[in-house]
């Protein structure tokens, strides 16, 4: 959650196996993409910080 904070996003993890985001009322494709770049980037740098432990 903390790094998909950094990348701008908004998330609970109401389970380990679960994420919910919370966006605006009306999203656009455009925002949806920017969405997945940004949680694409977050994933990575939590793998990252995995693998470096």
């Amino acid at each position: 959650m903390n790094a998909a904070l950094q990348e701008g996003l908004l998330l609970d993890a109401p389970q380990s196996d679960a994420l919910r985001f919370t966006p605006a009322l009306c999203v656009s494709r455009g925002n949806i993409d920017d969405m997945l770049a940004r949680l694409g980037r977050a994933l990575a740098r939590v793998h990252a910080a995995q693998l470096s432990c």
